[in-house]
């Protein structure tokens, strides 16, 4: 199947994107035909200077940027820049990955037939970022899991939004949950599959080569836990958490690992927000934090 338009929306927080928007617009470009969009939507920044620097986008052919007030969330921006495009195929990048190589657009156009077609994520970094870095160690460690034949195994489950294309009736019948700050993506494969939307997961991965320190990491993992307490039993079959937590409840074994977080869950943290990447007691820590917040 060969596509011949395409809108390419951003959503984009305190991330300097103007870079990646050229790159984009340029291998557009390349392509005999194509008509396209590329639409960055600030998503309420507070980084004042990366939004001045973004501004630059507005004066390129093709390219918009539009700056929200008001932080509202990765979900409800997805869903605005959905509202904003105009073309019959939507291509979700996120702003802080790399682009693979020249033939990422191409090999979306030529993808298969699909309502979501997902492209997929790799890991970059250096040795020194697994040895040091958490989320690098993290990502890199899920890295098999990330190939299009694996994440085809549980498609829906496989879901990620950081680089995938929709056709438009599908984001006009499936929208990301509002509510949801943490693990919309969760939520809107699941919705994919109620919604009997076609997936297809193809080799097109772009790159995840900027780390959060290992602080901003647990601190974003323990308000995972927290929406999947909130939202345990629509997540449950999509979590590979709720699903761990579920064999030790009926176990009769999970009060115990609440007790565990309760006891070291401080020094556990202590030990995860230092110098060194400790995945073995990151999962412990990640399993005590659920266990406690929502067991």
């Amino acid at each position: 199947m060969i596509r011949n338009e395409l809108s390419i929306l951003l959503p984009v927080y305190n991330t300097r994107c103007l870079t990646m928007v050229e790159r984009l617009k340029e291998l557009c470009d390349a392509v005999d035909g194509l008509r396209y969009e590329i639409i960055a939507a600030d998503d309420g920044s507070t980084d004042r200077d990366a939004v001045a620097f973004n501004r630059g986008i507005e004066r390129m052919a093709g390219c918009r940027y539009v700056v929200r007030a008001e932080n509202r969330g990765a979900a409800a921006t997805r869903n605005f820049l959905a509202g904003m495009s105009r073309y019959g195929w939507l291509l979700f990048v996120d702003c802080d990955m790399a682009l693979p190589d020249d033939r990422f657009i191409i090999r979306y156009l030529e993808a298969p037939e699909a309502g979501v077609v997902i492209g997929g994520i790799r890991t970059g970094g250096t040795a020194d970022d697994v040895r040091r870095n958490l989320r690098c160690a993290y990502e890199r460690r899920a890295q098999e899991r990330h190939t299009a034949e694996e994440r085809s195994k549980r498609p829906y489950q496989s879901f990620r939004s950081v680089n995938f294309m929709a056709e438009r009736g599908v984001m006009e019948r499936c929208r990301f949950d509002e509510r949801m700050r943490r693990y919309e993506d969760v939520r809107f494969g699941r919705l994919l599959e109620e919604s009997g939307v076609t997936v297809a997961h193809i080799d097109n991965a772009v790159v995840m080569d900027d780390f959060e320190s290992n602080g901003c990491f647990v601190a974003k993992t323990e308000k995972d836990m927290c929406t999947l307490r909130d939202f345990e039993a629509e997540m449950r079959g999509y979590s590979r958490m709720i699903d761990v937590a579920d064999v030790l409840r009926r176990r009769h074994i999970l009060w115990a690992v609440r007790m565990w977080h309760w006891l070291f869950g401080r020094l556990e943290r202590r030990l995860l927000t230092g110098g060194k990447a400790r995945l073995r007691l990151y999962d412990v820590y990640k399993l005590g934090c659920f266990a406690f917040y929502g067991g």
